[in-house]
């Protein structure tokens, strides 16, 4: 809902920066990492990051500049900690490539390749070992406090370790999403314990929230840890959220307006009013080049699909060829 990617029905407001969410333009100043790694097995993994650059950059980054990305691109590679990897293919279930927390690093690295000022993840850890969950989440920590990136996560079950490494918790109960905390994590057990649900003391205290929060379990104490959030934390966040509204920051236009005078500096006779203000950076035409370039690399990278490519009409040809043969010299009727 809050990356605009719930298709079902939903009610209620989202405000950006105090501001109504602008539909057309927020998707110029958020991305989105899902929980599939869907990338095309003869991709390199420099490529992947070249690709989001490329379409997403922002206002005010132009071709000229390609050192200046290269420098960006490689900073990412070692904050994943995927230079090593950089020249290897993605791979896939037919083709030898990387492995699968690398390239769960790599999708991350995509979203964060958009230089957006809010990044979505939805369950970055899923299927990971717990090493590599905290390799990834330790990276986008990383990188996100190095760019300055409001970062939102959607978590399940990550270990100590992970855990520690948000600075706020959300928690929600399931079947409907009610809310039981906002805070900073490293108060989550402290509050807890207030409302009469203390860690034990050898247990993961993630888990012990989503055991406290799932109805239907053994411990669960959903209904009253969401009456203890109403009556502990709902009246203070609600005048939070007052103060913010009262303040309006910037809207979506005014920070593409920003990052492209930013990024014109020292740049005579360039006005950031030159910027696109559409919902898509990059004109149409580098979009083909960029989708083009994309889809001959792949193809000549992959000869099983060239040849199939170039056999199938053949063979079409001489089997259509081979059941009409001579049938002008038959008479009919």
């Amino acid at each position: 809902m809050l990356a605009m990617k719930k298709t079902a029905p939903y009610s209620g407001d989202v405000f950006v920066n105090g501001c109504p969410r602008d539909p057309v333009l927020f998707q110029r100043i958020a991305a989105y990492v899902g929980q599939e790694d869907q990338m095309p097995a003869h991709w390199k993994v420099r490529e992947a990051l070249e690709f989001n650059t490329t379409l997403k950059r922002q206002p005010g980054i132009a071709a000229s500049s390609r050192k200046a990305t290269a420098r960006f691109i490689d900073n990412l590679l070692e904050a994943f900690g995927l230079t090593g990897v950089a020249e290897t293919y993605v791979g896939g279930a037919q083709v030898r490539g990387i492995s699968g927390g690398q390239r769960r690093r790599v999708t991350l690295a995509r979203g964060v390749a958009a230089q957006a000022s809010l990044l979505f993840c939805d369950e970055p850890t899923s299927g990971l070992s717990a090493t590599d969950a905290e390799l990834c989440v330790k990276a986008l920590r990383v990188v996100a406090k190095r760019l300055n990136v409001l970062t939102l996560v959607v978590i399940h079950q990550p270990r100590r370790e992970v855990a520690e490494l948000f600075d706020t918790l959300v928690l929600l109960t399931s079947n409907p999403g009610r809310m039981a905390y906002f805070g900073p994590m490293g108060q989550a057990s402290s509050y807890m314990e207030t409302c009469g649900y203390p860690v034990p003391a050898h247990a993961c205290g993630t888990d012990f929230y989503l055991d406290l929060l799932t109805p239907g379990s053994e411990l669960d104490a959903s209904d009253a840890l969401v009456a203890a959030f109403a009556t502990h934390q709902k009246l203070g966040l609600a005048e939070i959220i007052d103060e913010a509204l009262a303040v309006q920051g910037p809207t979506a236009r005014e920070m593409l307006l920003a990052a492209q005078e930013q990024a014109l500096q020292g740049k005579q006779g360039a006005s950031a009013s030159s910027a696109r203000l559409g919902p898509y950076a990059v004109p149409f035409g580098s979009q083909v080049q960029t989708l083009l370039r994309r889809k001959m690399l792949l193809t000549l990278r992959n000869p099983g699909a060239i040849g199939t490519q170039l056999a199938m009409p053949a063979t079409m040809g001489v089997v259509l060829g081979t059941v009409f043969q001579g049938i002008g010299n038959h008479a009919f009727g």
